[in-house]
């Protein structure tokens, strides 16, 4: 069994913003593919950890850091390898080349979540492969900057409610969906003139179908914070880096 899983994807026109490069929730995405063809590959896919370990995956925060983003047409060569695993966590890294040089580099932790009774399983009662030899090596994309903004109502930019597409099949709103809702916090035009740095989320809360989210941006010395609040808690948190 191989401990690194290499593809390729072109970048498609669904994918992309009005600057035609890949938007933040595409690169997500395409991470989350490349990752499901490795954990095939594993055996620990979404439907074979539901028949062995009566699981599901659930990410828990990523990272990814910038030198470009893609343009459409361009063909990625996505690279994804597991690193570390505690007792109730997996890391996952990856990086995507174009051209022989590498665009974007990420950074991600996983938990496995029991169907029945929805809390956290311990990773070694998990169906995976514990016995693979794991890379040690680490993306470019830097470790996790656990920043965490205090906002107010001035910082409000909108309310989102939690739409069929937002779903995914687990019942709860899709991660990807976050991302979509941080974006959305910023006009087409504005977003297409910032010197991208890095994009980090973390999931803290669980929302559904008919959930209103409280989207919240606020301007820092880093970039933007953004945060999306469903009752009295954040569903996600994320900060958006903006190179000098």
């Amino acid at each position: 069994m191989k401990n690194t899983y290499v593809c390729d994807h072109i970048v498609n026109y669904s994918e992309i913003d009005t600057a035609y490069r890949m938007r933040l929730d595409s690169v997500i995405s395409a991470f989350q593919t490349v990752t499901l063809y490795h954990s095939t590959e594993m055996q620990v896919d979404a439907d074979s950890l539901a028949k062995n370990s009566n699981g599901f995956w659930v990410l828990c925060k990523s990272r990814f850091a910038i030198n470009r983003l893609p343009k459409i047409g361009e063909t990625l060569t996505m690279e994804t390898w597991p690193t570390t695993v505690t007792p109730v966590r997996f890391m996952r890294d990856y990086n995507f080349w174009v051209n022989g040089e590498i665009a974007v580099s990420g950074r991600s932790e996983w938990c496995v979540m029991d169907i029945d009774s929805r809390t956290v399983r311990k990773t070694s009662t998990v169906c995976y492969p514990h016995e693979m030899e794991h890379r040690t090596d680490h993306s470019a994309a830097g470790d996790f900057s656990r920043r965490r903004e205090t906002v107010e109502d001035s910082d409000l930019h909108h309310v989102h409610t939690s739409r069929f597409v937002d779903v995914d099949p687990n019942g709860h709103t899709n991660n990807v969906a976050y991302v979509r809702m941080a974006l959305d916090c910023f006009t087409p035009e504005e977003f297409a003139s910032l010197p991208l740095g890095s994009f980090e989320i973390y999931y803290l809360s669980q929302s559904y179908f008919g959930d209103e989210l409280r989207l919240y941006r606020k301007k820092t010395d880093y970039g933007y914070y953004l945060e999306g609040t469903c009752g009295e808690k954040p569903a996600f948190v994320a900060t958006l880096t903006v190179k000098a």
